[in-house]
């Protein structure tokens, strides 16, 4: 990422959010500074390296900023390419946007809200990352290298019922392995990573070091207690029921209470069938509502040879 000669990024921070729909939203957030001693500035450019899929701009008022489309900014090169003297460097600009190397995003300041000179100001660019869409029991990788003059930030937001675990880190330079490891809480001379209640935290420092991390999602405890007790109980009472029932078929003498649950299969079949129809929809979380939905027709396959084995007997 870069910025023009008019603006100058002092730091950038880069807020992920995982969600139950395989969606990944990225809130970027840019303290950028006025480099003019006496023109105000109500043109932005930040230059990037990829496309940034349904992107809105606000600043920390929540005012909007308009973004010029594609064919304004090309147009814009085209008269500056015409006026400048750094002619060939605009040339190669255009020639790298035209080859989607590059991304120049050209951010339109509201005319009440143009920087004054040396002003700082923090921008919001939020947008989807679509590379980092993915499952949320699935593994994710992040290049977190940074060769910018100045520090990024990026703030991984633990998603919903969630917690980011199994935090690992490989460092690559010139395709060779410096270092490897867990990011949390770890210091070095590239960068250093904090974990918070509801966030882990990575700071990087400017490097040619390539800096590899990932991680993996662990759903709390309190969430997954319902389906796994839930199933527990339900498979094993629908054993129980198919034991039961084969120990009078052998002639076993069994316990008064195991021929009076015998004497009801019925009512507790019809029991185990509902309840596992049922339970599921007491799981708040979307995302382990259908980890384990499919696992609640085990006691219902019980229940359902219990039953026809008894209509065969």
């Amino acid at each position: 990422m870069e910025s023009t000669q008019f603006i100058e990024v002092l730091r950038i921070r880069y807020f992920l959010e995982h969600n139950s729909e395989q969606i990944t939203h990225v809130k970027s957030e840019f303290t950028i500074k006025s480099n003019r001693e006496k023109d105000e500035v109500d043109n932005v450019f930040l230059r990037f390296g990829s496309f940034l899929p349904n992107l809105d701009v606000v600043d920390a008022e929540g005012t909007k900023y308009p973004i010029m489309t594609n064919r304004d900014t090309q147009t814009l090169l085209e008269i500056m390419k015409e006026e400048r003297q750094d002619s060939q460097h605009i040339s190669e600009m255009m020639e790298d946007i035209k080859n989607h190397k590059v991304f120049l995003i050209w951010i339109k300041v509201p005319p009440n809200k143009k920087l004054q000179p040396n002003e700082v100001r923090i921008l919001y660019l939020n947008f989807e990352n679509e590379k980092m869409n993915r499952n949320i029991h699935d593994r994710i990788f992040l290049n977190i290298s940074s060769s910018l003059p100045f520090p990024v930030f990026w703030i991984l937001k633990n998603p919903q019922d969630f917690k980011i675990t199994n935090k690992k880190y490989h460092t690559i330079e010139d395709n060779r392995l410096l270092d490897k490891g867990s990011w949390t809480d770890s210091t070095n001379n590239i960068f250093y990573g904090h974990d918070t209640v509801d966030s882990s935290s990575v700071f990087v420092k400017s490097s040619q070091t390539d800096i590899l991390i990932s991680y993996s999602f662990k759903p709390d405890r309190v969430i997954v207690t319902l389906p796994i007790a839930s199933l527990t109980l339900l498979i094993a009472f629908s054993g129980f029921l198919i034991a039961a029932q084969l120990s009078t078929i052998y002639n076993y003498d069994s316990p008064k209470l195991v021929d009076d649950l015998l004497d009801r299969k019925i009512e507790l079949s019809l029991f185990v069938i509902a309840a596992s129809l049922v339970i599921p929809r007491f799981i708040s979380n979307v995302v382990i509502r259908h980890k384990y939905f499919g696992v609640y027709f085990v006691p219902i396959g019980l229940i359902v040879f219990f039953l026809l084995h008894n209509l065969l007997m």
